[in-house]
């Protein structure tokens, strides 16, 4: 039998394609920001150089989303526009599986509740497009919208090709078997399938792809790192809740996931103000995974306080209040109530596309700076360049040291195959300096790429001429006789101030940008591997007077500086409030400040 799983409007169904069109839009406008950014960005670089998908850990729902940027690159698509259609395939996926579910599967319901799942809990995410667990939760929906309708199930092809889903979306992620089990016992008891035979059938279905998964995944690969569930329950017992991952949860649900606890304070008030059938264990079971699955995420993650990866790992808990939200709630909702209901819904979804927008100024930033280094590295002959990584990201607010070696060769070749430019972050420059010395020119040196010949580089993509390797943090004399003099000839650079972050406040770091110029003819050598690399300084003045802060933290130059080069660095406020004299200062570290300072005028709040 087919369950009625419309709307009495069609109202909630456009409001959800309101949602997926604004986020087409982000995507296409933020797509450097999602594409040429961490794993995408070797995703991208393995379609150029290989030719075919790149499939990880058996995680074989990628390939819906990976088919296409490799189907533009085969048509000779320009790669700016490769990169554009790779940011625009994850959310015109997720489109489908709405657009399906709402018209094919005629379940509107379930559609519904895919636009919740992609805006409720999301901001950072939206920027770290590549994990294959939003994906695999879109190919999970996809088969409940599908089941949902069918009630008993039946002995037929319409069953059989949604059975077929379900390995897609347990291999999508190891966590993705919670979400199937909160999907099936919500419907069990929603339905009341007590003597759906063949419904039972789909969970044994789950628990044995799940087994198979998890036996077939190598011990060294990046799964084989268990979750250490039951020996985190026992070594932290009890003090579960003051783990730093739970307080990181707390925090997160009063500023960015503000949705999860208002939705479950409407769930649960409409379960106990209607009671509808069977109410009292749906509320139990939504209650029980919203807790049980949120603790397994932090159990097994107890330090983890990567905002963008809990975020990922968070998702289902949007599912959990989505379901119940879409296919109880606002089918109770009175006609007369629908516009007023869909405009509540369309506000949400602002709401989110909001907070989406608030998350870009740190992945925006990046790719800005990425942008600025490529065309610094114009001035030089060479197409391939060397950074350290403690000079890149000294309290790592950047990227990951792997990534840019891939993100800077899609940035520079977005317009021209000759325009390519390299740029390695090294976590040991001496070291891969030795390596890249003795590498023919005309090899390309990637993170776990290895060496790459430059006749296995795609031509009409990107062109490299055969070059060295420069490295841009050349130290400073050692020496103090020298260094003196050193000092002594660029005694003339000019600090400007840029911008602060944010304004100040009392013992919190915050991020000033200085534009930093070398005298003419003078270059600003920024290496660390010497006794006194030059860095840059501040101290806060207060009537003349010192003010002491908690803590005072020097940043090293980025690169070695020739003529201009704008830079962020790293400061903390003082331990009181008020108005103060910031004075920035390059310095040779343990030995002495140079004559070159900046004074700004700043306040600083509690």
């Amino acid at each position: 039998m087919l369950l009625p799983k419309r709307y009495a409007s069609a109202q909630f169904t456009w409001a959800g394609i309101f949602c997926f069109f604004v986020l087409l839009v982000l995507a296409s406008h933020f797509y450097l920001e999602r594409i040429a950014y961490l794993d995408l960005s070797m995703h991208m670089f393995e379609y150029l150089t290989k030719d075919h998908l790149f499939i990880q850990n058996n995680r074989f729902v990628a390939a819906i989303t990976q088919i296409w940027p490799l189907l533009g690159i085969r048509s000779g698509l320009p790669l700016d526009v490769v990169l554009r259609l790779y940011s625009l395939v994850f959310i015109g996926y997720y489109f489908a599986v709405f657009l399906i579910s709402a018209y094919l599967f005629r379940n509107e319901h379930v559609a519904v509740a895919v636009a919740l799942l992609y805006t409720l809990l999301i901001s950072n995410t939206f920027y770290w497009a590549q994990s294959e667990f939003p994906q695999a939760l879109a190919m999970l929906l996809l088969y409940y919208a599908g089941i949902s309708r069918l009630a008993p199930l039946p002995f037929d092809w319409r069953t059989l090709l949604l059975l077929l889903l379900i390995p897609v979306s347990i291999y999508g992620h190891p966590l993705l078997l919670l979400p199937f089990l909160f999907l099936w016992g919500y419907d069990y008891l929603l339905t009341r399938r007590f003597t759906d035979w063949l419904y039972y059938l789909t969970a044994l279905i789950a628990l044995f792809c799940y087994w198979l998964r998890t036996h077939n995944i190598a011990a060294d690969s990046y799964e084989g790192q268990r979750l250490n569930l039951w020996d985190n329950l026992v070594q932290f017992y009890p003090n579960y809740l003051s783990l730093a991952s739970n307080q990181e949860l707390l925090l997160l649900c009063r500023t960015r996931y503000y949705m999860l606890p208002v939705l479950l304070v409407l769930i649960t008030g409409y379960y106990i103000w209607r009671r509808p059938a069977g109410w009292g264990l749906r509320l139990v079971w939504i209650w029980a995974f919203v807790i049980g699955y949120s603790q397994i995420v932090a159990i097994t993650h107890p330090d983890h306080t990567d905002f963008t990866y809990l975020e990922n790992l968070h998702l289902p808990l949007g599912l959990f209040v989505a379901i119940p939200l879409a296919m109880e709630i606002l089918p109770a909702i009175g006609t007369r109530w629908y516009r007023l209901a869909t405009i509540a819904l369309v506000v949400v979804f602002c709401a989110r596309f909001f907070a989406i927008w608030q998350a870009n100024p740190p992945f925006t930033k990046y790719v800005h700076w990425l942008k600025n280094t490529i065309a610094y590295t114009r001035q030089f002959p060479e197409y391939k360049f060397i950074v350290a990584q403690a000079n890149l990201d000294p309290y790592h607010q950047r990227s990951e040291s792997w990534a840019p070696s891939f993100e800077s060769l899609l940035l520079s070749a977005r317009y021209s195959p000759d325009s390519a430019r390299q740029v390695y972050v090294a976590n040991d420059v001496p070291d891969f300096i030795a390596y890249s010395n003795a590498t023919p020119p005309n090899v390309l040196l990637t993170q776990f790429g290895g060496k790459i010949p430059y006749d296995q580089l795609p031509w009409q993509y990107i062109h490299l001429p055969s070059s060295s390797y420069r490295n841009l943090n050349t130290p400073p004399p050692a020496d103090s006789t020298t260094l003196t003099t050193y000092i002594a000839e660029r005694q003339d650079t000019k600090l400007t101030f840029v911008e602060l972050s944010a304004p100040l406040r009392t013992n919190k770091t915050r991020s000033l940008t200085l534009r930093i110029s070398s005298p003419p003819g003078k270059v600003l050598h920024s290496g660390l591997q010497t006794p006194h690399p030059t860095v840059l300084s501040y101290r806060f003045s207060s009537s003349e007077i010192w003010a002491p802060s908690a803590d005072v933290l020097t940043t090293p130059l980025e690169l070695d500086i020739i003529s201009n080069w704008t830079q962020d660095m790293t400061i903390v406020g003082p331990n009181e409030p008020g108005d103060y004299m910031l004075e920035v200062f390059l310095t040779s570290k343990n030995y002495h400040d140079w004559p070159v300072k900046l004074q700004i005028p700043v306040k600083v709040k509690p």
